[in-house]
């Protein structure tokens, strides 16, 4: 799997490409919500090919359906006591 780059410090709206050649991999869009989320991923064709379900605990991202763990699809990274993606 390639390494993901964010357009975008908040994962829930940008784009998503690969870190080394810069090709767009996703493109994610999220309607406002206050409680429940889901963002919608696009891929560079602009078809929807998953999700992403926003949860206090256990956020999920579904890609052409499998369902995928937030922490495996995008793990944190920890520096100087603060998580960065």
């Amino acid at each position: 799997m390639p390494q993901l780059l964010f357009s975008k410090r908040d994962p829930r709206n940008g784009r998503i490409t690969d870190a080394a050649t810069g090709e767009l991999i996703y493109e994610v869009d999220t309607p406002f919500g206050l409680v429940h989320r889901t963002s919608t991923l696009c891929d560079a064709e602009g078809r929807v090919v998953g999700e992403y379900e926003h949860v206090p605990v256990g956020s999920t991202v579904t890609i052409r359906d499998q369902k995928i763990d937030l922490e495996v699809f995008c793990p944190k990274k920890h520096i100087i006591g603060l998580y960065v993606m």
